[in-house]
């Protein structure tokens, strides 16, 4: 029995009695330096992930023209005042309306414009002619193209003019001359027709 008791009482010191430590590992110290970013780059990414990305939004793109483009507008413009001086004046004569009053208009378009149409026409061909590369121009191109047009409409709607003043005659319900409104439409289809003519023959033969 005293043995019994004994025993626990060992079983017991025994389980007080403190556990040897265990050896932790060894740590490990490297020689080399952890990497750190510089002041600089970290600043510099910080801003380019916080700030908003300006560089992303489109532009407007604004279309001027060049100064050899201008002088063409110039031309252009003296081209149809010069064309609506000659034309008035032609559909004046053919209707009879030849007085002062008339022709007083007509007139001074033909003597402001004209000149100035030729002057400029004969500096940009010369122009042209000394760089080549000048008849491509987009400025010129994009004014050559609006007269094709411009002149385009004034012989589409003056031929169908025409075919209605015809149509008008037949039945009976137009007055003038078939004659007279033939030599307006000859006017209108010599003077914008020839224009519509050269500049489509220039900008295809380019």
């Amino acid at each position: 029995m005293d043995q019994d008791q004994q025993q626990p009482q060992n079983q017991q010191e025994y389980n007080d009695s403190p556990t040897p430590e265990q050896p932790s590992p060894p740590v490990v110290v490297s020689s080399e330096p952890s990497w750190q970013p510089e002041p600089a780059a970290s600043t510099a990414l910080v801003a380019a992930t916080t700030a908003a990305p300006t560089s992303l939004v489109p532009q407007p793109v604004v279309n001027v023209l060049s100064p050899r483009g201008v002088e063409y507008v110039f031309l252009v413009i003296t081209l149809f005042t010069a064309a609506i001086g000659l034309s008035s004046g032609l559909l004046a004569a053919v209707n009879g309306a030849l007085s002062f009053s008339s022709l007083s208009f007509p007139t001074a378009l033909l003597l402001v414009s004209l000149p100035l149409f030729a002057w400029l026409f004969l500096r940009l061909k010369k122009a042209e002619l000394l760089d080549p590369g000048a008849a491509l121009d987009a400025s010129k191109r994009r004014s050559t193209q609006t007269t094709q047009i411009i002149c385009f409409l004034v012989v589409l709607f003056t031929l169908i003019g025409l075919v209605t003043a015809v149509m008008a005659k037949i039945g009976g319900n137009l007055g003038e001359s078939i004659v007279k409104i033939i030599l307006d439409v000859l006017v209108l289809l010599v003077v914008f027709g020839g224009i519509l003519a050269y500049y489509w023959r220039d900008e295809h033969k380019a």
